[in-house]
């Protein structure tokens, strides 16, 4: 890798000038990414990435992201910190920048919903319109006489929104809306009136583009004469924002679309076989909108079924809509964007996925199951951790069931080595269940997500397992069972995944054990063989851009090994009273080095988590200086209350 030292350098006065001037981005049909988030984004984007500028500092903090970056670019150089200084358009650079390629054609806008931008001059405004329209799953912008799309602190203000979405620019606007109604668009106006039509009581077609206006003007005459409707929310007092009001309709039209799903899952009942039904009618509200006379005649429902559809009213979504917004929950129907891709091949699909949590990015990256017994040995637990860090450290998404025993380690393990986790549940969302795993399903959230697809408070049930088992394969190119006996429940998800043309796995177990039979037998039957994590990850790495040549083998995984830690039933099956009293001890050694601490290091130790965390965000949360709080990690580590992993990561013991 080149490497530049000095602030006066071409490719650094170049590259300076595309950050701050939007005709040089124009003439170079380029522009500059700053920051760990949004260039790492760039890496599930179809940008081409021309250039990396990164330092040494940052390639230390985050080793894989950077590699994985260098490795995609035309052209990586490392530079110092000063000209990284210099380059900076933020008060607290990061140390990485992009420079990436404009598309070279305009996209199109197909079907789907849209929000169109007519004038909307603030970068800041323009990003944080991007962030909601992303989030509630809008297919893309259409921007009209707007600030540059790839102004960094627009960039910025959209958090990477901006990369994803496709972005058309409209060159007259009023013509474009034209064209589009034409091909059977639905055009909207967004205006803060009384005399606007209310938001709670209009139809919006599957295909729609609702246009936002600037702060000050809003949507220019010659655009408003073209719409179809103009639209408001009904809001106590004035909404002074044409953002915000827009934020609220886009809401709002979101939510009802969602209820039709729920109304459907109300009547029909989790685990329905409902492809049939939407192959058929396309839609939930379509399958609403229908007559008694039409259900009654289809052959993709059954009389039961019908009964409980004209006995279900809409308004028995209600109740699941407000709970899941007071919670903060995520809903998820069969036709967002964001649910994912492979449940949509199922027979028996989810119509409404529950979220609690960050919707990982599982419709681009690979995911793999790991499931096993909840009575697990300590071989099982030792392999699956190392499995479990194996694939998610080379960027797998790893989901489980959240259960004891090798959920728990699958989960762990993931969350250690730096990667994402799902634990699909057996109940609802808020459901008291299975306390001694409350603390890992909150670690959970904050490093992947919650997922179920029965309702808010359902409790968990015998039928509800073997349901929450189909979508752990389902979700899942592939599928790892550690260790399982022969009635064991992994055995009902390895059958699953089968049926579903999933992968299946197994690691291989004594044949003097009962507690192996089951893995053993899926052996037989044609399951392959792991004994190394990157034997997981073979088969799909030209899919996903995997680098097999930076999976760690078993044996260094071993090296590092720590311990996994996982959440075993009381009654398990091996016990060591040797190593039991080691453990007292360590423990009685380390509750007296906390007395050694001052209150600078005890505050630090309290703002460790669990998991390895950025140095920068231990900072954060402990309201300390890095070189400060470095020192007192230092010490941490020394009393044996704290550890380090790669890229400056840290973790309490």
């Amino acid at each position: 890798m080149d490497k530049i030292t000095g602030k006066q350098n071409q490719l650094i006065k170049d590259t300076k000038k595309l950050l701050v001037s939007a005709k040089a981005r124009r003439d170079a049909r380029s522009f500059v990414l700053e920051g760990a988030r949004l260039c790492f984004d760039v890496l599930h984007s179809f940008y081409t990435v021309a250039l990396v500028l990164v330092t040494a500092d940052c390639m230390a903090r985050y080793p894989a992201e950077c590699a994985r970056l260098c490795d995609r670019a035309d052209r990586a150089v490392e530079i110092s910190s000063e000209v990284a200084d210099k380059l900076a358009e933020t008060e607290h650079t990061q140390g990485i920048f992009c420079v990436c390629k404009m598309p070279e054609e305009n996209p199109t806008i197909e079907t789907g919903r849209f929000i169109a931008l007519d004038g909307v001059q603030d970068p800041s405004n323009l990003g944080a319109i991007a962030r909601s329209a992303e989030a509630l799953g809008i297919a893309g912008l259409l921007a009209y006489n707007c600030c540059d799309v790839y102004n960094p602190k627009a960039l910025r203000a959209s958090m990477g929104s901006l990369l994803r979405l496709p972005v058309t620019v409209s060159h007259d606007l009023r013509e474009d809306l034209l064209l589009y109604k034409a091909e059977g668009f639905q055009v909207l106006g967004t205006v803060p009136v009384d005399t606007a039509a209310k938001i709670t009581e209009t139809h919006f077609t599957k295909s729609s583009i609702c246009v936002i206006g600037n702060e000050g003007n809003g949507i220019s005459q010659g655009v408003k004469q073209v719409c179809d409707d103009l639209v408001t929310i009904p809001m106590k007092g004035r909404a002074e924002s044409l953002n915000a009001s827009v934020a609220a309709a886009i809401t709002m039209w979101e939510m009802i679309e969602t209820a039709y799903w729920v109304w459907l899952q109300c009547a029909l009942g989790e685990g329905a076989a409902v492809q049939p039904l939407l192959e058929e009618f396309g839609s939930a509200k379509a399958v609403y909108d229908a007559n008694i006379m039409e259900w009654r005649m289809t052959s993709a429902l059954t009389k039961y079924q019908v009964q409980h559809l004209e006995s279900t009213p809409l308004s028995a979504a209600d109740k699941v809509l407000s709970t899941c917004k007071q919670q903060g929950w995520q809903m998820l129907p069969y036709d967002h964007p964001d649910y994912p891709r492979l449940l949509r091949d199922l027979p028996d699909p989810p119509l409404v996925l529950y979220v609690d949590g960050t919707v990982p990015d599982w419709n681009r990256q690979l995911t793999l199951g790991i499931v096993g017994t909840r009575q697990a040995s300590a071989y099982a637990v030792q392999v699956c951790d190392i499995m479990a860090k194996g694939v998610a450290g080379a960027g797998a998404l790893v989901v489980s069931g959240g259960a004891l025993g090798i959920d728990s380690t699958a989960h762990k393990g993931a969350m250690l080595a730096g990667g994402t986790t799902v634990a699909v549940l057996g109940c609802g969302l808020g459901t008291r269940y299975l306390m001694q795993n409350e603390p890992l399903r909150a670690e959970i959230r904050s490093h992947g997500a919650l997922v179920t697809e029965f309702r808010p408070f359902t409790p968990a049930g015998k039928h509800t397992f073997p349901l929450r088992n189909r979508l752990i394969s389902g979700m899942s190119e592939g599928l790892l069972v550690v260790e399982a006996g022969s009635h064991s429940g992994s055995l009902i998800t390895a059958r699953c995944a089968l049926e579903q043309g999933r992968d299946v796995y197994a690691v291989p177990g004594s044949v003097l054990s009962t507690d192996f039979a089951g893995t053993n037998d899926l052996i037989n039957d044609g399951a392959y063989v792991v004994t190394q994590p990157v034997q997981l990850l073979s088969g799909y790495a030209e899919r996903y851009h995997l680098d097999l040549n930076r999976v760690p083998s078993v044996q260094q995984l071993l090296a590092a090994e720590q311990d996994p830690g996982a959440n075993l039933p009381q009654t398990s099956k091996e016990y060591d009273f040797e190593r039991l009293e080691e453990g007292r001890q360590r423990l009685k050694k380390r509750r007296e080095n906390q007395a050694l601490l001052t209150a600078a290091e005890s505050a630090v130790l309290a703002a460790l988590p669990e998991v390895f965390t950025p140095v920068d965000q231990v900072a954060a949360k402990a309201a300390m200086p890095q070189g400060q709080l470095l020192a007192a990690l230092t010490k941490l580590e020394l009393l044996d209350l704290a550890e380090s992993a790669p890229g400056s990561r840290f973790r309490k013991k």
